[in-house]
């Protein structure tokens, strides 16, 4: 069974723009759906609304502090640098380095 929280850190200041940019939107629709559309379609809309929100929420991005010491690790022929401008999962938020994955990636992969 899936814990439906993450074990994983967010970078500082992150969890509030995961709920404007993923939750918001879809509870929006969810409601606008549910109200504006007839009993039959209204349960229609919220089964396929509900599942939207449901893959939304497997796929929020997780991110996990890289250690200083284990960046050398991470960096074996490419920097980290590099490695984040060919878009590999990889960011730098205030002097950190962070490995950002999908919810569902982090449950199944390292």
């Amino acid at each position: 069974m899936l814990p439906l929280g993450s074990s994983t850190h967010s970078p500082p200041g992150q969890d509030a723009a995961h709920v404007i940019s993923f939750w918001i939107p879809g509870l929006l629709l969810v409601a606008l759906g549910v109200f504006l559309n007839r009993t039959l379609m209204r349960l229609r809309t919220a089964v396929v609304l509900a599942a939207t929100l449901a893959a939304i929420w497997l796929m929020h991005p997780v991110c996990d502090p890289i250690a200083d010491a284990d960046v050398p690790r991470f960096e074996t022929v490419i920097p980290l640098e590099q490695r984040a401008q060919q878009g590999e999962p990889f960011r730098k938020l205030e002097g950190h380095w962070y490995q950002c994955k999908s919810w569902i990636s982090r449950q199944f992969f390292f």
